[in-house]
């Protein structure tokens, strides 16, 4: 059988707090390939920093585009079926979080560098070494 990959996409989020009134807060977004991600998060972290605001965390999932990670879709008549896309694959497929990160990585190619952010380095890991067959 010949493996195929599924279509992804990338979900974001960046926490951040506000420098006078210390009140938590995000922002959530998505992206269709890691470089717009990385990009979108990238622009995030200086608009807020830019606000008056501490950039806190920021997260970045990839998932099934047809699925968005429910490993199921629903079919025209109400019905539920495993996701031929993904293979019926729950939750992400590479993930991060990152809070004082850098640089974040993953299968190591870079996903983002953020230098308002710290000086650690954070690696995404596949969510399953053999994910589709």
């Amino acid at each position: 059988m010949a493996q195929s990959a599924a279509v992804t996409k990338w979900k974001f989020v960046v926490e951040f707090e506000d420098d006078e009134t210390k009140e938590i807060s995000g922002t959530i977004g998505q992206a269709d390939t890691r470089e717009e991600c990385e990009g979108l998060i990238e622009h995030d972290v200086q608009y807020h920093h830019s606000h008056e605001r501490t950039v806190i965390q920021t997260e970045a999932v990839e998932i099934c585009a047809q699925c968005e990670g429910n490993g199921k879709v629903s079919t025209g008549n109400g019905r539920q079926v495993i996701c031929e896309a993904c293979g019926g694959h729950l939750g992400s497929i590479s993930k991060s979080t990152a809070s004082c990160g850098t640089t974040i990585k993953t299968k190591g190619q870079l996903l983002g560098h953020f230098p308002g952010l710290g000086r650690r380095a954070v690696h995404l890991q596949p969510a399953e070494p053999e994910l589709f067959h």
